[in-house]
């Protein structure tokens, strides 16, 4: 069995949700995103896996600081020092603005370590610890790659033929070679999920065709750059629920298959719900066959807290006993309430700010403003005494049980016989 490790999308300096350490000075969403590297350095070496492959985008921009670059360096070298093959495949993310810039991985392809591979263009990698060949496409810049066409129409077209033509070629080598195969990709194939559920059909960047990779003698295809993990076979796409069975052991893949393992850690909260994991795929030799297994990683959760808020009450009050319900914990917190402009202003938020204190990040209230009915222009010489009452009564903004007490205190009066 060759046995693989799959992670991609790691975002190495993104600080969303995130405050300074005190202690070392970083940004502490910087040393969660350490910490989730490390649990997945420590799953290959426990799995004692052949190869790592790592699918784009290692950090949040092409310009990493010599810290991030440090601490990444060392936890690549303890893959390196046990002998595991490490491929790390260039994404958006990695590229500079500029083509003839260097990227963010090129100063490990330039200390030439052995065993640690940078991909930046399309290329038939071949293992030299396995049987196993990759077929390997980064990042494709397709204004780069057509910068002297200038129809957007023209210039998708064009693209996906030249790279239906370079991907061929890698397709011919790899059946000449005869040896197992998969496949490594940075990009949006056709058919996938983004986290925010708008398909890539929507997407302004170029879209690969999904039986690309349902196409002999590829067995399997890890793919990054869409946050969500999500399996796509040609008669279906898992996500979530659907998944779960490839969390509690290894699951034989009756179909080629196509795994976007996500990002390992939350970038933003389009992302909540989604379990964030690396994949363990194991390659049998002889039959061919792929066993996929998915480990989840133990990262802080995303939690949006929904508060609809009751005109009677306090709503201050209200929305503080309704996060006492909930388990915040070592959680990202956001609140979602819906409320009136009047409820609003009386909305004390420094009020809350001691009770979300035990949240990892509190990142505020969305509020959702309910619409009041425009003012009616009434005629007034039409109405009763008592439509007039409920009327000043309703401007006053006092709540329909006080205005259903005054009306009844009103009627009871006129009842009276007042000499």
């Amino acid at each position: 069995m060759i046995k693989i490790l799959q992670f991609g999308d790691l975002h190495l300096g993104m600080e969303n949700f995130g405050t300074i350490d005190p202690q070392r000075g970083w940004n502490s969403r910087f040393l969660d995103f350490l910490e989730t590297l490390d649990q997945i350095i420590e799953i290959a070496l426990s799995n004692k896996v052949d190869i790592v492959i790592f699918s784009g985008d290692t950090y949040k921009t092409a310009n990493p600081t010599p810290t991030q670059e440090r601490e990444l360096a060392k936890r690549l070298n303890r893959l390196i020092k046990n002998q595991i093959e490490t491929l790390l495949l260039v994404g958006n993310h990695d590229l500079p603005l500029s083509p003839t810039k260097a990227n963010a991985l090129d100063v490990f392809s330039a200390l030439e370590v052995e065993g640690l591979y940078v991909i930046r263009k399309p290329m038939l990698f071949q293992s030299q610890k396995t049987p196993l060949q990759i077929l390997a496409i980064p990042w494709v810049n397709k204004n780069f790659l057509l910068s002297n066409l200038k129809d957007a129409n023209c210039i998708n077209e064009t693209a996906i033929s030249l790279l239906t033509n370079i991907f061929n070629d890698l397709l011919d080598k790899a059946r000449k070679n005869q040896k197992p195969t998969i496949a490594l990709i940075h990009g949006s194939i056709e058919g996938a999920i983004y986290p925010n559920l708008q398909s890539t059909l929507y997407s302004e960047e170029l879209l690969f065709p999904k039986n690309w990779f349902f196409s002999e003698p590829i067995l399997y295809t890890a793919a990054g750059h869409i946050h969500k993990s999500q399996l796509i076979t040609p008669s279906e796409i898992l996500t979530r629920k659907k998944l779960l069975p490839f969390f509690e052991k290894p699951q034989l893949l009756k179909e080629k298959a196509i795994f976007y393992s996500g990002s390992p850690d939350f970038i933003d909260f389009g992302e909540e719900g989604e379990i964030k994991c690396v994949a363990l795929i194991s390659v049998d030799e002889k039959t061919k066959n792929i066993y996929l297994k998915l480990e989840k990683l133990s990262i802080k959760e995303l939690k949006t807290v929904e508060i609809k808020l009751d005109k009677e009450t306090d709503p201050t009050q209200e929305v503080i006993e309704q996060i006492k319900k909930e388990k915040i914990t070592n959680t990202i917190l956001r609140l979602k309430i819906t409320a009136t402009e009047h409820q609003k202003k009386l909305f004390r938020e420094t009020a809350l700010l001691e009770v979300v204190k035990e949240c990892y990040f509190y990142a505020g209230i969305n509020w959702q403003i309910e619409k009041t009915e425009s003012k009616k222009i009434y005629n007034l010489e039409a109405k009763t005494d008592e439509e007039l009452l409920k009327i000043y009564l309703k401007r006053k903004k006092l709540s329909p049980k006080t205005i259903e007490k005054l009306i009844k205190i009103y009627k009871e009066y006129c009842s009276k016989d007042v000499s």
